[in-house]
């Protein structure tokens, strides 16, 4: 149990830092850090955030609803012809279906009307990972799992420099 919950820890810190790395997304929950699970009587994932929501930023400002939710349906779709004349490691890029949490609206500030994004731990994660409780075979699949964070947010940066496929 002790393992597992690790490695959620760590699939929960790589997200939030990935997020906070890139420019162009901005997290909606702020600065405030995880409670150090170690710490606790019993190790668990309650003290951990598992859901990290965030805005879209094109040249410093929020999108609209309206684009951040056409930028969802196009990082759940296969862009690889749009791009068919780009290096090959853009085209597989842009041919990754990427599934996370649609767009909610969320005012930006006080007054602009957006939309977040949301990447989340989800249960789909934990049970396709931990397969006959192996834990070395769970860290390699939670390992995976970063590496489709990494391909999202790559992808929500392909589509913005490509505002033409959002206006």
């Amino acid at each position: 149990m002790l393992y597992r919950n690790m490695a959620i820890e760590m699939f929960c810190d790589f997200v939030d830092d990935s997020v906070k790395d890139a420019s162009f997304l901005e997290p909606l929950y702020g600065e405030l850090p995880n409670a150090n699970a170690y710490n606790s009587k019993e190790f668990g994932i309650r003290n951990i955030r598992t859901i990290f929501p965030f805005f879209i930023l094109k040249n410093d400002k929020a999108l609209s609803v309206e684009n951040v939710k056409k930028l969802y349906i196009l990082l759940n779709s296969d862009l690889s012809d749009y791009f068919k004349d780009a290096s090959l490691e853009i085209i597989r890029l842009a041919a990754q279906k990427c599934h996370i949490g649609q767009a909610v609206n969320v005012k930006y500030g006080n007054d602009f009307q957006s939309a977040v994004l949301r990447i989340s731990l989800g249960a789909r994660v934990i049970s396709e990972s931990w397969v006959n409780r192996d834990i070395s075979l769970f860290f390699r699949n939670i390992e995976l799992q970063m590496n489709q964070i990494t391909v999202i947010i790559k992808k929500i940066e392909l589509i913005l420099s490509h505002p033409e496929l959002i206006e």
